[in-house]
């Protein structure tokens, strides 16, 4: 499967199919299902931080970076629609 291109902040991020499918319920999985363009989806955001929503939907868990902050990754996982787990 091909992955599917976004792009957050000027910064394009390449996704595999098979991540976003398993969390369709995201905002990211609803804006990719059924999209079939070479040109990346425009999302809104800061970069650095989808960068750590990704690591977040591929592990369940995040260590994050000192430079950001746990409210403000909450308030993104939140925009995302990203559940957050325990």
């Amino acid at each position: 499967m091909d992955p599917v291109s976004f792009n957050v902040g000027g910064k394009i991020f390449q996704v595999s199919r098979y991540l976003l499918d398993k969390h369709i319920e995201t905002m990211l999985g609803t804006a990719s299902s059924g999209y079939d363009s070479p040109e990346p989806i425009f999302l809104d955001g800061d970069a650095a931080m989808f960068a750590q929503v990704l690591i977040y939907l591929r592990h369940g868990s995040i260590t994050l970076p000192v430079t950001i902050s746990k409210e403000m990754f909450v308030k993104e996982l939140e925009y995302y629609d990203v559940e957050i787990g325990p």
